[in-house]
């Protein structure tokens, strides 16, 4: 249809309808400030939002900061109050602990302990210990300060007792006042360890010679470079043997030839002692060395020194010991040994008895060509009868030498009268047995007699066929005034401390006439 020929109404309609299809200029813009409008709105709330976030992160981060800050004054008033407790506790530990010392009759300070390997002992493994001391209160006479050591080696527990003694010479312990200070030194281990041990732990106490007083003073642990006061971490204690079929156990034995005063041949023994019981001050333990020299047995006994004063060894402990034997000149043998049975022995008192000890065998070696081994040399050996008192029938006595000697210090042409005798066991002897002998020497017209004691190993410890070398001296406390026309010398044996009428059997008798000495009277 053309538009000519349309209505004017119905062009009015087209435009209309034309017009609501094409937008106009002014609609555009409006659309453009909406989405303005909407972009800034949510902008404006994206930020409210961010910074609505940013203030809780900043008063959370402000809430932690003050929260870290109150738990890090907490913790440090915690730690300053921890602090100020212990400070307390060890301030009251510190002043008990003083108060506690001050009651104590000695204090020890700045205790060291060392080395002291070939320094005045024979074992290069000895420790010695120095310390100051200060005397609270004037000592009895017979009290000294003692220390026990006690020290790891391999799977032992090595124990050692000794006193501990002023280093000065000017005056004793029990010569010192209230508040006055000295120093002190002493040694442990000065037998039979070839080297230095550690750690050990060591304590002082205060105590008699033996047994009696025992005041804990002291306790220090050495790591073998430094010394601590306090028990050594872990704390050093031997573990009780139980089941043991000894109370004391002998192990590894070692033994080598010396020599005695005058060059004399000797054999020096080493041991390890074990404790497996406990034994008292009464106790003692043996060791006997019987060495063939030509066509005797010489006997030597030696004793393991025990002693531990206000100590005990404890079960579990080993104790180190060396023993010398025929070390005196008077044996005098020219060629080393090198043949020895070798026992160990423990004599404990018997019970309701004095003087008189029941023996427990340990251990025997034998020394043979510069080796020890297990058992006796002569395992065939008869074992001995029972002993009983000794009697004229009971020893052989022989090697007599009877001689006269200037007393040391004494005047000129003053004498005392020297004897030896080796007594040989025919018949086993009991422990109240005992030798003397008596010696008459004429000077001028007068008469002078003396009841000798004579030294040497106590005959019950010997078997048949043993010989013990003895030893004494005559005149000594009043010397003879002049050398003797004749001296004879005559030994008995019988009961020691014999009562009013128990009479002793002579065993021989010699005479010393123009220095020749013969058998029988003067």
């Amino acid at each position: 249809m053309s538009p000519r020929s349309t209505s004017p109404s119905a062009r009015a309609a087209l435009v209309l309808f034309a017009s609501m299809l094409v937008p106009t200029a002014c609609d555009d813009k409006k659309g453009d400030e909406k989405a303005d409008a909407d972009k800034a709105k949510a902008d404006e709330e994206a930020k409210k939002k961010a910074d609505e976030e940013a203030a809780k992160k900043a008063t959370a981060d402000e809430e932690a900061k003050k929260k870290a800050a109150a738990d890090e004054e907490a913790k440090k008033k915690a730690a300053a109050d921890e602090e100020a407790k212990q400070k307390a506790a060890a301030d009251e530990e510190a002043k008990k602990k003083a108060e506690e010392e001050a009651k104590k009759p000695v204090l020890l300070s700045e205790i060291q302990i060392k080395g002291a390997g070939g320094m005045f002992s024979g074992s290069s493994g000895a420790l010695q210990i120095n310390a100051k001391i200060k005397f609270n209160e004037q000592l009895n006479s017979g009290t000294f300060v003692h220390v026990k050591s006690v020290c790891k080696k391999d799977a032992r527990l090595v124990a050692d007792v000794a006193w501990v003694n002023l280093t000065t010479y000017d005056k004793q312990m029990h010569q010192y006042t209230a508040g006055e200070t000295a120093e002190v030194m002493g040694q442990v281990y000065t037998q039979g360890a070839d080297a230095a041990m550690s750690p050990c732990q060591m304590e002082f106490r205060l105590g008699s010679g033996s047994g009696g007083v025992s005041v804990p003073l002291k306790t220090a642990c050495f790591d073998g470079s430094a010394t601590k006061e306090g028990p050594c971490e872990p704390p050093i204690a031997a573990a009780a043997m139980s089941g043991a079929s000894q109370p004391i156990e002998v192990a590894d034995v070692t033994a080598k030839a010396t020599t005695g005063y005058g060059s004399s041949q000797g054999l020096q023994l080493s041991e390890v002692l074990q404790i497996n019981t406990p034994v008292d001050d009464s106790a003692r333990i043996t060791t006997k060395a019987t060495c063939t020299v030509g066509t005797q047995k010489f006997v030597d006994v030696q004793f393991a020194p025990m002693f531990a004063g206000p100590f005990k060894y404890e079960s579990g402990e080993s104790v180190l010991r060396t023993s010398t034997h025929f070390w005196s000149q008077g044996f005098a043998f020219t060629d080393p040994l090198s043949l020895c049975d070798v026992t160990f022995a423990l004599w404990k008192q018997k019970t309701g008895s004095w003087g008189e000890y029941e023996e427990t065998r340990l251990k025997q070696v034998c020394w043979r060509d510069a080796k020890i081994n297990e058992g006796a040399c002569d395992p065939a050996a008869p074992a001995a009868a029972t002993p009983t008192l000794l009697a004229a029938g009971s020893v052989t006595v022989d090697g007599v030498k009877l001689e006269l000697a200037a007393p040391y210090g004494g005047a000129a042409n003053t004498f005392n009268a020297k004897i030896q005798a080796d007594v040989t066991i025919k018949t086993p002897v009991d422990q109240q047995s005992g030798i003397d002998a008596h010696v008459t020497c004429k000077v001028g017209s007068a008469e002078r007699v003396e009841k000798t004691w004579v030294m040497g190993v106590d005959l019950y410890y010997l078997a048949p066929g043993e010989t013990t070398r003895i030893t004494g001296q005559a005149f000594t406390s009043e010397p003879l005034a002049a050398a003797p026309k004749s001296c004879e010398v005559v030994f008995t044996g019988g009961k020691r401390f014999a009562g009013p009428g128990e009479t002793q059997a002579e065993l021989g008798r010699w005479c010393l006439k123009k220095d020749k000495l013969k058998a029988g009277k003067c």
